[in-house]
């Protein structure tokens, strides 16, 4: 039977998200963590701001946050919450000045270290699955069709290794404004991009050129941060395609 301390260090690790390319912790579950109450918690955070720079804690936006409630249990908030990574946690225990905080902040940044040893063990595999991405983007040879309700930056970067002429047509229900400004600078740079509002689709596709359809365990976004499969459809292939001739 396990300690209450390596319970405590479960709870910790399935709190802990990536985001941004960082390891981060919701304001909310950390309160909880520290026995106090989350607008406890920022109160002291915006005394101290100048303590907690962009790559300690930072705001999400809609889309992240849209997409990390798609994975956790959580009730529905107002506003957008703040996320803090390893650095920031440790800055919370000096503004926040209790036993409790020191000794939580702690345990954290322990969780925090052992994730990146398990992130380390598995990174060769995550670049194989990021490799065979790239193979297909600069595969494709007129165009390129991604549909996805959780594009984000990354997809946008990862795209722009296309070929020059090859164009990219993004399929989801939203963009925030974050966003598509991201798709207007890589216009500037790698042109074309063409956002497409798109809702009739739950699951995740990338078509080449018309023709070849692959169906995404899940979304693009997550390439190189954890395992899912890539399947070539087939007689399935004129059903996805059919559904958005017209909008292309």
């Amino acid at each position: 039977m396990r300690d209450q301390s390596e319970l405590v260090a479960v709870l910790i690790e399935n709190r802990i998200f990536t985001c941004r390319g960082a390891q981060v912790m919701l304001d909310y579950h950390l309160a909880e963590l520290y026995q106090v109450k989350t607008k406890r918690l920022n109160e002291q955070v915006k005394r101290n701001l100048k303590r907690f720079p962009e790559s300690f804690m930072f705001q999400l936006s809609e889309s992240e946050w849209e997409n990390l409630q798609s994975q956790i249990a959580t009730a529905k908030r107002r506003a957008l919450p703040y996320v803090f990574t390893e650095q920031g946690v440790a800055m919370l225990a000096s503004v926040l000045r209790s036993e409790i905080a020191v000794n939580v902040s702690i345990a954290i940044m322990t969780a925090f270290v052992e994730m990146r040893k398990s992130i380390g063990n598995h990174q060769q595999l995550l670049k194989l699955s990021d490799d065979f991405v790239n193979k297909l983007i600069k595969k494709a040879n007129q165009s390129i069709v991604v549909i996805d309700n959780y594009i984000d930056d990354s997809v946008i970067t990862q795209l722009t290794k296309k070929a020059k002429y090859v164009k990219v047509f993004l399929l989801s229900r939203t963009f925030d404004k974050k966003l598509q400004l991201d798709i207007d600078k890589a216009n500037t740079q790698y042109p074309t991009f063409k956002a497409i509002i798109f809702s009739k689709s739950h699951d995740r596709f990338l078509i080449l050129d018309g023709t070849d359809v692959y169906h995404i365990g899940a979304s693009l976004k997550d390439l190189g941060k954890k395992w899912f499969a890539f399947s070539k459809l087939n007689s399935d292939s004129v059903t996805v395609i059919n559904q958005i001739k017209g909008m292309l």
